[in-house]
């Protein structure tokens, strides 16, 4: 059954009522015995998947659908659970061998400058 909005100017008061298709037409009593007035009202919308920019493609994701084909186009999938603890030590590890890489290969390129530059 719908939900539909009314105001009681006589109490100033707002309240809902829940009523059949078939009753829309009807007047609405309040509490107080006084006709209320049917408002017009926001409809409530669920969100079947929260926005976002896609890490992978940096598309905008709205929905469900979009972020399945994101996936599957960017040919990468959802983590399963107490999987993206593993994947976190993992690039941390990779990380820290990344920079000890370019730590080497800089303190070696200074080295070899440090010779020229002492002339």
């Amino acid at each position: 059954m719908p939900v539909y909005e009314y105001y009681c100017k006589a109490c100033s008061q707002k309240f809902d009522a829940f009523k059949k298709l078939a009753d829309y037409s009807e007047p609405q009593l309040h509490t107080c015995g006084e006709v209320a007035e049917k408002r017009l009202s926001l409809p409530m919308i669920s969100v079947d998947y929260p926005a976002y920019q896609s890490p992978a493609t940096g598309k905008w994701i709205t929905g469900r659908k979009e972020h399945e084909e994101d996936l599957r186009r960017s040919n990468c999938r959802i983590l399963e659970p107490g999987e993206s603890a593993g994947f976190e030590s993992k690039k941390k590890a990779e990380d820290a061998k990344f920079e000890a890489s370019i730590d080497a290969t800089v303190e070696g390129l200074f080295s070899e400058c440090k010779g020229v530059i002492n002339v």
